[in-house]
């Protein structure tokens, strides 16, 4: 019996060796480096997109009209081609130029649905509309460019043609009766007859 307790107590002193052990021991320190380098970037662009929507959606609130406007190099008659592009100065406003005819414009409220801007201090005017586009200079009442038609502008003008009409205002007009028509001729030839007869 003693040897047995003996034996006992010297493993209750090793267990608590074992734990007063580890509780001395240091905390394990988890990795700095949590993820690899192209991870890493991938997270960084991710946390900067709500930053660049909500600049977009500052800009769009600044001048919605602005979102409208079809931009690049557009031909138009006569050889001439308009180039109209976002000016990086000013918001919502554009650079639109012919040779070496440039005008700083800013859309503009219509009624007639056309999209307008104008450079009020040298009287430029550029109409946008779903077929075409033109250039004007209102001060000596001059069309710059006429008939310029953006690449966007042909698919609209393509999908126009390919739309079936529409129902007419008036409906269709109804088909004149067969008997009607051929005894048409017939009146007109008694009508005739009668007017030559008539006593002058």
């Amino acid at each position: 019996m003693t040897a047995f307790i003996k034996i006992a107590f010297a493993s209750f002193t090793l267990l608590g060796a074992s734990f007063s052990a580890a509780a001395q021991s240091p905390p394990v320190k988890p990795p700095t480096k949590l993820h690899s380098p192209a991870i890493a970037k991938q997270i960084k662009v991710a946390a900067s997109a709500p930053a660049a929507t909500a600049s977009s959606a500052s800009a769009a609130a600044v001048d919605p009209l602005a979102a409208d406007v079809l931009t690049g190099s557009i031909k138009c008659e006569l050889g001439r081609v308009v180039v109209v592009a976002a000016n990086p100065k000013k918001r919502g406003h554009f650079n639109v130029s012919v040779g070496k005819v440039s005008f700083d414009m800013k859309p503009v409220e219509t009624t007639t649905g056309a999209l307008r801007m104008e450079d009020k201090a040298r009287g430029g005017v550029w109409l946008q509309l779903g077929n075409k586009s033109m250039l004007m200079n209102e001060k000596i009442g001059q069309r710059v460019a006429d008939n310029c038609i953006h690449p966007q502008q042909v698919i609209w003008i393509a999908e126009a043609k390919a739309r079936p009409p529409g129902p007419s205002l008036f409906g269709d007009a109804p088909a004149a009766p067969a008997s009607a028509a051929a005894s048409a001729p017939a009146a007109a030839a008694v009508a005739a007859s009668a007017a030559a007869s008539a006593p002058r």
